[in-house]
């Protein structure tokens, strides 16, 4: 992209570009200005940007709609994935794919789907060959969101899915009181799934009201980590095998709860597909610096006693070794431009900017006192060899006068000796 705009001399604006969709991985953006002067080492800018692989949900849909706004999953699936099934570009993290209750078997044991976590919303009942490939696939590593609702039995549930649960479903209560519904009380900050959460004024999760729910007892082995203001837990977790599964007892839509139409459902759903799928949100905001071109610095990788090359986009390449740490001690980039570190099988590990510094561009005169500051003095005296005192430093010119002064000297040592040797 292209374009003029005038810009005066120590001025400073800001300009708005838009990004195409960009695949995965790292990308280089290089950022160049025409101006009319001499100084073109300055006249570009170099930048890294990270997009994290999307995190991968299968999401099964109970009812057969033809509105999208009426599916059970609704409210799950656009907080997830809000441009999911149109064709604008979403910059969520989560790619989605729907399933039926009656393929939920096949897509999971046919391992043509890759799902990182799996939603279930209150199914009336699931097959015995997808209840097995669902402790498969929670042994293998995934993770399986379960909620609760209005077509779920609990003595259904309690035996086909005993072996699954974290807790087990007692009887179906409502509350009739409009003016006195049940709120979050009480959740676990330290757990994964309510880490937005942990800060004040990150959000307020007892605006959320309930009007339905079950009964239930956590199993040994289960952790609940959120609780209702009467102590029925709400959100209980369990891990199977290297899986988890996190139980919610409310329903996915708005059936039993205003929930999904509050702000923290989004942020609580989103932490919760980490969680389950065992990625770190917070490692995956890449953020490169800019470092400065002429300088040493030090990287870390997280490689300990491996070689890597360090390559500058179209110039030079080097073989470096990281340290017992996983770091590379004073890489140096000696050139601005986009640099990439690559394993031994070639895989990039990261991607840094180097600049050209700010202060190559600066062009105001310095003062003569910041000038005095900045040449390096030496605190001890020199020695001076005894020619040096009598003829001068030859650094700093000759100086005649002491010549003259010691040929003076010398005449009149000698000149008394030969006077007496001409009267004799």
């Amino acid at each position: 992209r292209s374009g003029e705009m005038a810009l005066s001399a120590g001025s400073v604006t800001n300009v708005s570009l838009t990004l195409p969709g960009l695949r995965p991985g790292w990308h280089s953006a290089e950022f160049t200005i025409q101006p009319k002067d001499g100084f073109s080492a300055d006249d570009a800018r170099y930048a890294t940007i990270f997009i994290p692989e999307p995190i991968h949900a299968l999401v099964v849909e109970p009812r057969k709609v033809e509105k999208s706004f009426r599916a059970e999953s609704f409210f799950v699936t656009s907080a997830l994935a809000p441009a999911a099934g149109t064709t604008n570009r979403s910059a969520s993290h989560f790619a989605l794919e729907k399933t039926g209750v009656e393929q939920l078997a096949s897509r999971l044991s046919a391992g043509t789907v890759k799902a990182d976590f799996v939603v279930v919303p209150g199914v009336r009942e699931i097959s015995s060959p997808a209840i097995q490939a669902l402790k498969n696939y929670l042994q293998d590593g995934g993770g399986l969101l379960l909620f609760l609702g209005e077509n779920v039995s609990a003595n259904y549930y309690n035996t086909a899915l005993r072996e699954l649960l974290p807790a087990e479903l007692g009887q179906r209560e409502a509350n009739r009181d409009e003016d006195s519904p049940w709120r979050i009380a009480e959740f676990n900050k330290a757990s994964p799934p309510f880490a937005p959460f942990r800060d004040p004024a990150s959000g307020n999760l007892t605006l959320a009201e309930f009007t339905r729910r079950f009964a239930l007892q956590s199993l040994p082995g289960s952790a609940v980590l959120a609780s209702f203001d009467d102590d029925v837990p709400f959100v209980v977790e369990r891990k199977i095998g290297n899986g988890h599964i996190v139980l919610v007892n409310s329903s996915a839509d708005t059936g039993w709860t205003d929930w999904p139409k509050h702000k923290t459902f989004v942020p609580w759903l989103h932490a919760v597909g980490y969680f389950l799928s065992g990625r770190n949100a917070a490692r995956e905001i890449v953020a490169p610096p800019s470092l400065a071109s002429g300088s040493e610095m030090d990287v870390e990788l997280g490689l300990k006693k491996e070689q890597v090359t360090v390559e500058r986009q179209g110039g030079s390449t080097f073989n470096l070794t990281t340290d017992g740490e996983g770091s590379l001690r004073e890489v140096p980039f000696a050139q601005p431009g986009s640099y990439s570190i690559k394993d031994g099988k070639g895989q990039e590990l990261r991607r840094l900017a180097v600049n050209l510094q700010p202060s190559e561009s600066d062009l105001a005169l310095l003062a003569p006192s910041e000038v005095e500051q900045q040449l390096v003095r030496s605190s001890e005296p020199a020695t001076q060899p005894l020619l040096a005192g009598l003829f001068g430093d030859p650094a700093r010119g000759k100086e005649l006068w002491r010549i003259l002064l010691v040929g003076a000297l010398a005449f009149l040592i000698f000149e008394p000796m030969l006077a007496n040797k001409t009267v004799a």
